[in-house]
Parts: structure tokens; sequence; C-alpha cells
């Protein structure tokens, strides 16, 4: 079922430097990971980044990407 979901593009390496250093996303308590979904949401609109983790959510929010939870 997982084939079934839709796909998206991943952020190239040099497309994740450049976002962390536009955005300023260094020093928020977020990781690369986190980093690269957050670039992969910018690249795919109207993707939204949909997590329970506090910290990306709360950059999530602070960019205008983040999905509300039900």
């Amino acid at each position: 079922m997982l084939d079934l979901l839709p796909r998206v593009r991943m952020a190239q390496i040099e497309e994740l430097r450049h976002m962390i250093e536009v955005r300023r996303l260094y020093s928020l308590g977020i990781g690369l990971t986190d980093a690269h979904l957050i670039a992969s949401v910018f690249l795919n609109p109207p993707t939204l980044l949909w997590t329970r983790d506090k910290k990306l959510r709360k950059v999530g929010e602070a960019l205008g990407i983040h999905a509300k939870l039900p």
C-alpha cells in the first residue's frame, strides 16, 4: 500500500544547504533529517508537513508549512 502513496521530489544536498542558510534553520533544535523534510515540502507545493515532533512542528509553523493534526 505504501507504493500507492503519492511521491514527492526530495531535495538534493545543494538545495538543502541553500535552504538551511536562507531560512536560517540552524540552532533551532532540528537535525539534518528534519531540515531535509522541510526542504522537500517547499519543493512540492501544496504539500504540508505533518508531525508530532514538537521542535519540528514549531519550525514548520513558523515557516507556514505545518498541517494541523486531528
